[in-house]
């Protein structure tokens, strides 16, 4: 059974076409795709959608709570040329997906 983690660090890159999830303390990683139904959530690695993104995120969430991970604490990725407003995005795209 897996031991349970209070506050595990998981990193995030929410791509336009995948999104790209890594576990240091399990030694994994996996991609899923970054599709939101019909909306497009990300244009150029940017949330241009805030609920797509967080739909998208969603089911990544759930898969690491189904390993045993109670609520992740995640480092999410964004292009160095975004600005401000465009990394709150990201930040609250992860925080509405259920991370901590």
């Amino acid at each position: 059974m897996w031991q349970q983690i209070a506050a595990p660090d998981v990193a995030v890159d929410l791509g336009t076409a995948h999104t790209r999830v890594a576990v240091a303390q399990r030694r994994l990683s996996f991609e899923t795709a970054s599709v939101a139904g019909t909306v497009a959530a990300l244009r150029a690695g940017v949330v241009i959608d805030l609920t797509a993104a967080a739909e998208i995120l969603r089911p990544t969430i759930a898969r690491l709570r189904g390993l045993g991970l109670r609520q992740p604490r995640v480092l999410a990725c964004a292009p160095s040329d975004t600005t401000g407003a465009e990394r709150e995005a990201v930040r609250e795209s992860c925080f509405a997906a259920g991370a901590g």
